[in-house]
């Protein structure tokens, strides 16, 4: 149960503290009711795959786990995984670790000490809801490496309310929608995430900081303007062409729904464009199944 505390807040909200005994008989609609449904909908499909898995009923402290994964000395058979990142406005840094000193290499162009960079698709308000859902974008991008079934993954961040949402979810949609988010892939994955904060000075000293500003500020510039993309649209349309993907994007300023970044973003499918040898093969491994069922246009 301890895993699946996100999903709560949803029905907390819905439920909540009645004025009087007989508001329990009151009976309830609109958005609240919804996020109940789509909550244990999600739960009754899932439930079971978490208890095949199995884990251990106390789990350690996300402390003591990152110190015995440092000196590996953790326990038989637990797979450790730590993802640490850091958010800014203009997107995220993240690495992934499976030993202190090696950072898993994404595919393509990848930063000093830094695993990869990605944008966020809208602007966020809040720098605590950057953090939360860097933390949701660094983790859909390590699951797609199909991690082993049991893994425990350290999600390492300087921002503490980021790490209380995303573990015990959030009254802000923002957070909450983080938190669901993170959950739920960890969950289809079968692997079990922990929270440890650390300090913002050791993001900076290992070039999470840097990477979430100057290395994604990069990423969302030069962008194709509203006025060229009329005239591209004009073309397109006068030849009876369809546009289908953008080449050269990244999630903040992608003009079709399809793109491709030079960075390894978790819904770009390729890095590097120009590494794509043919419209038919090799168009990167977030496509492949669409490729087989449905050819492209």
């Amino acid at each position: 149960m301890q895993r699946l505390r996100p999903f709560a807040a949803p029905l907390r909200t819905f439920i909540g503290s009645p004025k009087s005994e007989r508001e329990w008989d009151t009976a309830k609609a609109g958005p609240a009711l919804s996020c109940v449904k789509r909550v244990l909908t999600f739960l009754r499909d899932h439930l079971q795959p978490m208890i095949d898995i199995g884990s251990t009923i106390w789990q350690l402290e996300a402390s003591t786990l990152y110190y015995l994964w440092s000196i590996d000395r953790l326990p038989p058979r637990t797979d450790v995984v730590v993802i640490t990142w850091d958010a800014s406005a203009f997107g995220v840094g993240f690495s992934f670790r499976e030993t202190p000193r090696k950072i898993l290499r994404c595919e393509g162009r990848t930063f000093d000490h830094v695993t990869s960079v990605a944008t966020f698709d809208s602007e966020l308000e809040a720098q605590p809801h950057r953090e939360a859902w860097g933390g949701a974008i660094a983790v859909r991008c390590f699951v797609e490496r199909a991690p082993r079934p049991g893994t425990i993954v350290i999600c390492v961040n300087d921002c503490s309310g980021a790490l209380c949402a995303l573990k015990k979810g959030s009254n802000k949609p923002n957070m909450q929608s983080a938190a669901e988010q993170l959950t739920s892939d960890c969950i289809r994955a079968g692997i079990f995430p922990t929270f440890l904060h650390v300090s913002g000075e050791a993001l900076i000293e290992d070039g999470h900081d840097d990477a979430s500003r100057s290395k994604a500020k990069s990423l969302l510039g030069p962008s194709c303007s509203p006025a060229l993309w009329d005239r591209v649209l004009l073309a397109s349309k006068s030849v009876g062409w369809e546009l289908t993907i953008d080449m050269f994007a990244a999630a903040a300023n992608a003009k079709l729904r399809r793109f491709m970044s030079w960075t390894d973003e978790p819904s770009s499918e390729q890095i590097d464009c120009f590494a794509t040898r043919s419209w038919l093969s090799n168009v990167g491994r977030r496509v492949a199944d669409r490729i087989r069922r449905k050819p492209f246009n």
